[in-house]
């Protein structure tokens, strides 16, 4: 995986650090060095599946997956999911449907509702 992230803004747009930790062909995972402390990991996973399966005509489909989580580290080391954000996006290797525009329209859409206010009626059961 060729992608580089040395930072990105949280809600208040202040950067915060990454630090890769691994990457192979098809995935990367890297630390917010920012928000990570002695009680708390946060990490960023991204991965591209190749081939995850056929559309019904047979088109191979690929899928990226944006992942962060955050986690509390116990007092015995262990690791308790607190949050865990997902990002999909799965089309067609040949997009014969749709554009490229069309595709970034989607992602807009999602990001864009996705606010921080929105995410925070989600987490709290209010929508």
């Amino acid at each position: 995986m060729a992608l580089t992230i040395a930072s990105l803004n949280n809600e208040a747009a202040a950067a915060k650090a990454f630090t890769l930790v691994a990457r192979d062909r098809v995935t990367g995972e890297w630390l917010n060095t920012g928000d990570t402390v002695a009680t708390l990991d946060a990490r960023l996973f991204v991965k591209q599946t190749p081939i995850f399966g056929k559309t019904k005509l047979g088109i191979p489909i690929r899928r990226s997956l944006v992942q962060y989580v955050v986690s509390s580290v116990e007092a015995d080391g262990t690791y308790d999911e607190v949050c865990t954000v997902n990002f999909t996006l799965t089309v067609p290797q040949r997009r014969t449907a749709l554009t490229d525009t069309q595709v970034k329209d989607a992602v807009a859409y999602v990001r864009n509702l996705i606010t921080g206010s929105f995410a925070g009626q989600l987490w709290n059961g209010e929508v």
